[in-house]
């Protein structure tokens, strides 16, 4: 059976409407930050990744074979752990104030912790007097706990990393979380349109834990049984990401295999994925999602954020990777794609990363109606979308002229006839203020606070 190289890939960050809303996403530029139970330090790591295409921010359980390379900084809210310019004090001095003990299933590799085995492991941070300590910074002794999980009680299947962000972060119209039922689930087959490459993660599950859970792909290879038709084409990169080119017709079955440096041997099964000619495909639904409203506010939900095209064959199944052309018939909106961002090529942005707006700040509390259309083909699908801005006046923007010294510019994404006059407020893509709906991206920005690189220091020995 051929088995598939894999190839680096770096994560990008895509800035949606949610960190200043109340959310925070890795692919929002807010990413979560993996702690100690209190707080008192920070783990950064790039060898885990979890989920669909994720790396370590939250507790998760770690497949045993699995390798931990964490940089460990002092907890943002500990007293002295930044300094007047919101720079961290150095790793280094922070690893001075105290001693640490591991215990549990886990090998000592510096830089990186190895899990050797399935049980429960522990590492302890005690503070210790130190030369920071004398220049305000306060540490204090804290722990952290996992799980370690036996490669033979994982499952594994295939994820769209679209569908996984929206699922997480975003709302529908009424201020619910997405329903899943046009995602994909453990043991369905992803029909993927023939010909076109579409990306897919693979994610690790266990049946006592809800989180997913964290492994190497980098000490994986993929291994590709072509079941129906000709073997797909399959690139397997660092962050467990798949992407597949098929023929329409065919089918294959997807399993990773451990790789030369993997201290565990078995085989485990990811999922099937066919491939569906152009020519099947005959209906196509357009699903829009919201940004989490204020925290502050009374408003159901925030500003769209973005939209999925689902598109079907004639048996009613949904097909990822159609090549659909987006449009705004009513309103004023961003429209783009990024490329490098692993989502089929169905799903798109609906607000600029970098703050850009498509229409005027309101005057008062405004609503903004637009209707967003898909079209592939000889197919077309409608989704008419409303939300509600709040003046940058308002307590939710309050201070944004201290944050910031230069607002960003109109966006060059904007399509739509514009917003007719209302309220006092001549909201039109001619004549656009910076701020609109980019301000809720704008104060993501600003509140997402920049973390310094920095060396891995002596933790583990």
């Amino acid at each position: 059976m051929p088995r598939t190289p894999r190839r680096p890939r770096r994560p990008t960050i895509i800035v949606f409407a949610l960190v200043g809303v109340g959310a925070c996403d890795e692919y929002v530029g807010c990413a979560p930050v993996l702690t100690t139970q209190d707080g008192q330090l920070e783990f950064h790591d790039q060898a885990i990744t979890v989920g669909a295409c994720l790396r370590l921010r939250h507790p998760a359980p770690l497949l045993e074979g699995a390798r931990w390379c964490p940089a460990v900084r002092c907890g943002t809210d500990v007293e002295g752990c930044e300094d007047d310019d919101d720079e961290k004090i150095p790793d280094a001095a922070v690893a001075a104030c105290f001693d640490s003990e591991l215990s549990g299933p886990v090998l000592e590799e510096s830089p990186c912790l190895r899990m050797s085995g399935p049980g429960e492991a522990s590492w302890v941070f005690t503070a210790v007097p130190c030369a920071a300590s004398d220049r305000g910074y306060a540490p204090a002794s804290d722990h952290i706990e996992w799980s370690v999980l036996s490669v033979d009680e994982v499952s594994a299947h295939l994820q769209s990393p679209g569908d996984a962000f929206a699922l997480r972060s975003l709302l529908d119209v009424n201020g619910d979380p997405l329903s899943d039922g046009d995602a994909l689930a453990p043991g369905d087959i992803a029909h993927a349109v023939a010909g076109s490459p579409v990306p897919f993660a693979v994610v690790l599950r266990h049946p006592d834990h809800d989180a997913a859970v964290g492994w190497n792909p980098t000490n994986w290879e993929i291994e590709v049984e072509a079941t129906t038709g000709p073997a797909p084409k399959v690139e397997f990169e660092d962050l467990g990401l798949l992407t597949v080119t098929i023929d329409a017709g065919a089918e294959a079955r997807i399993s990773i295999v451990p790789g030369p440096d993997a201290m565990v041997q078995r085989t485990i099964e990811v999922g099937v994925v066919a491939g569906v000619a152009a020519e099947d495909l005959v209906s196509l639904e357009v699903l829009a999602a919201y940004a989490p409203a204020p925290e502050d506010s009374d408003l159901v939900h925030g500003p769209v954020a973005g939209a999925r095209a689902i598109v079907r064959d004639d048996r009613g199944v949904a097909v990822y990777g159609a090549e659909v052309t987006w449009s705004v018939l009513d309103g004023a909106l961003p429209v783009w794609r990024d490329a490098s961002i692993a989502w089929t090529a169905d799903y798109v942005a609906l607000a600029e990363r970098d703050g850009a707006s498509c229409h005027e700040p309101p005057e008062r509390s405004q609503r903004y109606d637009a209707t967003i259309e898909a079209q592939l083909g000889d197919l077309s699908g409608l989704a008419s979308v409303s939300w509600t801005e709040l003046p940058p006046e308002s307590g939710l923007f309050g201070g944004l002229g201290e944050l910031f010294s230069d607002p960003p510019g109109d966006s060059e994404n904007c399509l739509g006839p514009g917003f007719p006059a209302a309220g006092g407020c001549s909201c039109t893509t001619s004549d656009r203020s910076p701020v609109g709906l980019g301000v809720f991206v704008l104060l993501a920005l600003g509140l997402a606070r920049r973390r310094r690189a920095g060396a891995r220091v002596p933790w583990i020995a």
